[in-house]
Formats: structure tokens, sequence, C-alpha cells
């Protein structure tokens, strides 16, 4: 009779041709294995104890994908936001601020400056719980507006 160690860990992930390689198979095959028959729990127990931790770290995954998402989003908006200052920063230092009037040297302050507003507003929209709510009090406060135009 075979018998197969404790810590048979051959295979726990199935053959290579597919299938889960008999571990959930209800054959009462305890006397094949030689009177361990709870080498197949145990491989079974293995086995999803390895699913456990693969679905573990694709949610964590998921989460590193979303704050890398924000911060690329913040990235982007914080280079948008001050590179028109940044160009007319450069353009008055070396051709001379003769060449740069008062209203294109003004917007692009106001408009690099206006980039601490948008951070907020990236983390709360990609924020899942505050999204639900806020789309849950727009829908209220449209339904709100309707009424008083139309007199419902």
């Amino acid at each position: 009779q075979a018998q197969l160690p404790d810590d048979a860990d051959s295979e726990v992930l199935g053959p290579p041709g597919g299938g889960v390689g008999g571990l959930l198979d209800h054959d009462d095959s305890d006397t094949e294995l030689g009177g361990h028959g709870g080498t197949k729990i145990r491989r079974a127990y293995r086995f999803r104890c390895r699913v456990e931790q693969l679905m573990i770290r694709r949610k964590q995954m998921a989460k590193q994908l979303a704050v890398a998402r924000v911060s690329l989003i913040c990235f982007i908006l914080f280079t948008v936001a001050w590179t028109p200052y940044a160009l007319v920063a450069l353009v008055a230092q070396f051709f001379g601020p003769q060449h740069i009037g008062p209203y294109i040297s003004t917007l692009p302050v106001v408009f690099a400056k206006s980039n601490c507003v948008y951070n907020p507003f990236v983390y709360a929209v990609s924020h899942p719980t505050f999204r639900k709510e806020l789309i849950k009090r727009i829908r209220r406060l449209s339904r709100g507006v309707s009424r008083n135009i139309y007199g419902s």
C-alpha cells in the first residue's frame, strides 16, 4: 500500500490539464490511500487557503490601483495648473517682463493657485461611500428643484 506523507503538497492547484485534481471528488478512497483519508482533506484545506490568499491579494491590488489612479489624477491636475504659470515666468525671466501684459500674467497665477481647490474634489469623488452619498443628495436636490419649478 502506498502511503502519502502528511505534508503532501504536490499538485494542490490541480494537474496541468486543468481541473481540481480530485480534491473535491466524493469517492471513498480512504483504503487506496493506505488509511490516510485525511490527506485529501488537508490538501483541499490548503487549496482553499491559497484561493483565499489570492482573493486577499487581488483586493489589496485593487486598493493600490485606486490610490495610484488618484495620485496620477492629482499629478496631472498639478501639471496642467502650474505649467502656464511656469511658462509665463520663464518668458518674463529670459525675454523681459515687457513682453507679458497684465492679464496674461494674472490668469496663470490664479489658475495655478486654484490647484489646491481641485485635490479635495478628486479625493472626495474617488471615495466610494462619499460618491454614493453625493449622488443620492444630488438626486434629492434635483427632485426638489423640479418641484419648485413646476409647482408640484
